[in-house]
């Protein structure tokens, strides 16, 4: 099911507050711009959501892996 507008947003506004987080950045720093613009790039190139958090965030897509094929978090 496709997301509408609303929940797009809201759902890019909370990878990008989760970016700013483990990055300690500040929303109005230019890497957070350039992070905005990475998302919408990723999501105009038809990436999901869950692809999009993926790559901005590669050790929780690690770690979700290694969790399915029953290895223990590190």
């Amino acid at each position: 099911m496709p997301l509408t507008d609303a929940q797009e947003n809201v759902a890019i506004s909370l990878i990008l507050d989760e970016w700013c987080r483990r990055s300690a950045t500040h929303r109005n720093d230019p890497k957070s711009y350039a992070t905005i613009e990475r998302i919408l790039a990723l999501r105009a190139a038809g990436k999901t959501v869950a692809e999009v958090r993926s790559e901005l965030f590669p050790e929780t897509a690690a770690d979700a892996d290694s969790t399915v094929q029953g290895e223990p978090h590190a």
